[in-house]
């Protein structure tokens, strides 16, 4: 297949969280500018479950032939060091296309607890060891790795509550079953800018242009700083020429102004570039999150 006879039907985009979360925002936000581009749909198909190893095992088995592919967050590159017997590799499995974005974390807590500063939290969470509760995207999730690391520094002992993305973990929150969450800015802004949700912090080295009066975690815990991704893969194999027209589509994409200006006022910060990047890219996020597990001791059961 020639690049200019691709896509000649619907793509499908297979996103492995929940409707409404951060990854699903920004596949919906990409994917309907990317099939103006192109001049075919490129349909959003959530696929939950497993902080995404059933979607991206489901495309790991389609055929590599550009229609079908994957919006992924971190979690793509955590999950082999959580969970055993994953069927595939995050590498060697996938061809990589495009990162799309970095993603600051904030630090929210449900309405009543009685908290108002993150730094409330570590003394409540110190007062009341094993009964202060998270939630996190899943197990091996990056908001739950977030998480770990930051009680690793107070030596906090909380407990974690795995749902299935961002927007059940905010329903969580809303409905008093957990305490307080790591989040993707994106997905909890608007319960940040209604005061439904109290946010003690953001993951950034400093503030962020969207939430320029939070303070950072490193302001309570020196050092610390987290992020989440999202990046674009296909089935491995998938011919050059269609990596090429997607990434060279969803790079265009990107440098829309109203693109830009749509993800900048959700706290995203932009990237983009070239698939070999990705690559590259992927390969040292894996190793850095392997790391953070290990200290963690955060496994599956």
């Amino acid at each position: 297949m020639q690049a200019s006879d691709y896509p000649q039907r619907p793509v499908r985009v297979i996103v492995p969280s929940s409707a409404g979360g951060t990854t699903d925002l920004i596949a919906r936000i990409v994917s309907s500018r990317l099939a103006k581009l192109l001049g075919q749909s490129f349909v959003v198909e959530n696929r939950v479950g497993a902080n995404g190893v059933v979607g991206e095992d489901y495309v790991s088995r389609q055929k590599p032939d550009g229609y079908t592919i994957m919006f992924v967050p971190s979690g793509h590159a955590i999950n082999n060091s959580i969970y055993k017997n994953i069927a595939y590799d995050p590498e060697k499995d996938f061809t990589p296309i495009i990162l799309i974005n970095t993603v600051p974390l904030a630090v929210v807590a449900r309405p009543g607890l009685q908290v108002e500063h993150l730094a409330d939290l570590v003394s409540l969470a110190r007062a009341k060891p094993e009964r202060i509760t998270f939630g996190s995207g899943g197990i091996g999730s990056s908001n739950q790795l977030a998480t770990e690391l930051f009680a690793t520094q107070f030596n906090l002992k909380l407990v974690h509550v795995p749902f299935n993305g961002d927007s059940p973990t905010i329903n969580g929150l809303l409905g008093d079953q957990i305490d307080f969450a790591f989040i993707n800015v994106p997905a909890v802004l608007p319960y940040i800018k209604e005061k439904t949700l109290k946010v003690l912090a953001v993951s950034t080295a400093g503030s962020i242009p969207s939430l320029p009066d939070v303070p950072p975690v490193a302001a309570t815990a020196p050092g610390y700083i987290a992020a989440s991704w999202h990046a674009v893969f296909a089935p491995a194999k998938l011919p050059p020429e269609i990596v090429a027209t997607l990434n060279r589509g969803i790079n265009q994409v990107l440098s829309l102004p109203e693109v830009r200006s749509r993800l900048a006022e959700m706290g995203i910060e932009v990237k983009g570039g070239t698939s070999d990047e990705l690559a590259g890219f992927l390969h040292s996020e894996i190793a850095k999150w392997a790391e953070i597990a290990r200290i963690a001791k955060v496994k599956a059961e």
